[in-house]
């Protein structure tokens, strides 16, 4: 069982020495955000909170005390900070990892479950906002494992499913039923569109395409690359992660081809006019869409007075409002908060010399 999130830092965290050399480029336009901690209620007392997606209409979800706990947070009609709904797993194993979230505040995600005998296994979950009720989306091979990444508008979640001797791209109906979307070993479905009408595959010793009809995603290196994961937004452009000539990189793909590259994140989201958040190992970053800005920045550097004696470490999600979430830690404690970044004013994040 994994989160995808902290299984993509922890296969990384070699990389941070290569990308530790690279100079993020240097803002000194008037983009700043404010901080809210969302470590409130329910959240307060852990020692550790995520928050890992958010969706237009602000309603955020992600995972607290190391994944043993999903949430959502705050949605319309409910004021901030207002945590409006927790779980966790029926085994003593509590594991829940909340991975997206759809316009309507339905989660899709993974979480422990027992297995048929003894022990216990993961499974993609559908966690209907609703009426609070989680679909579980068990592995078609029997006592394997599912994982959910990502959620679309009609309740489908995409993930992959485990089986004896390989990993599945796969999504999965409100009702259960599962579609096997590549069955080439080591896939992931890793994102969709809110439609559903694409999903961004990843084949992680080779390549990735966004299902049913492509395209594949272009190869910046001409070399045969190793793809870790990445995001899609509305518009099917993708952005992720791969290896390149012995290094870490990230691309924007816009029908298939790379339009941006750079090698100082990792990614956790893009938003609908390819805003792209993620982290470096140390801190978060965010590139938005603007010439003058071509590689991510540190998103520490652009916060007001509310981010005071805090570091954010990690950019997990954005949306259309720009808002940012993902997690953070701060002075008076070693263990990550979760916390949503908002816009305080529409300046640009770069300017011209």
């Amino acid at each position: 069982m994994h989160n995808a999130r902290a299984r993509l830092r922890s296969i990384l965290n070699l990389g941070a020495v290569l990308l530790g050399s690279s100079t993020l480029f240097a803002q000194n336009g008037g983009l700043r955000f404010s901080l809210t901690d969302l470590a409130i209620g329910p959240l307060k007392n852990q020692y550790q909170s995520q928050a890992n997606a958010i969706n237009d209409f602000g309603t955020i979800t992600g995972s607290a005390n190391n994944n043993q706990f999903c949430f959502t947070y705050r949605n319309r009609g409910k004021p901030l900070g207002v945590v409006i709904a927790t779980w966790t797993s029926s085994v003593a194993a509590n594991y829940c990892a909340a991975a997206g979230i759809n316009s309507y505040g339905d989660v899709g995600g993974s979480i422990a479950v027992p297995n048929v005998g003894s022990g216990t296994s993961s499974n993609a979950f559908l966690r209907t906002y609703s009426n609070n009720v989680t679909t579980l989306f068990p592995s078609a091979y029997g006592n394997f494992n599912t994982h959910g990444y990502g959620i679309d508008d009609y309740k489908e979640v995409v993930g992959e499913m485990d089986a004896p001797s390989s990993t599945f791209a796969t999504r999965w109906s409100a009702n259960g039923t599962a579609v096997i979307l590549d069955y080439t070993p080591t896939t992931q479905a890793v994102s969709t569109t809110p439609t559903g009408s694409q999903v961004l595959v990843v084949n992680t010793w080779a390549s990735a395409w966004t299902w049913p009809y492509g395209p594949s995603l272009q190869n910046p290196c001409g070399q045969d690359i190793f793809f870790y994961s990445g995001a899609m937004n509305a518009n099917a452009h993708a952005v992720g992660q791969f290896t390149c000539f012995s290094g870490l990189f990230t691309a924007l793909w816009v029908n298939g081809v790379a339009t941006a590259l750079s090698s100082s994140a990792w990614i956790g989201g893009i938003s609908n006019d390819d805003w792209v958040v993620g982290w470096t190992g140390s801190f978060g970053t965010l590139r938005v869409s603007d010439p003058n800005c071509p590689t991510p920045v540190n998103i520490n550097t652009l916060l007001d007075a509310s981010g005071a004696g805090w570091t954010v470490t990690a950019a997990y999600g954005i949306n259309s409002s720009h808002q940012i979430v993902g997690e953070a830690v701060n002075s008076s404690g070693p263990w990550p908060h979760a916390v949503l970044l908002t816009p305080i004013n529409n300046l640009p994040l770069c300017w011209p010399d």
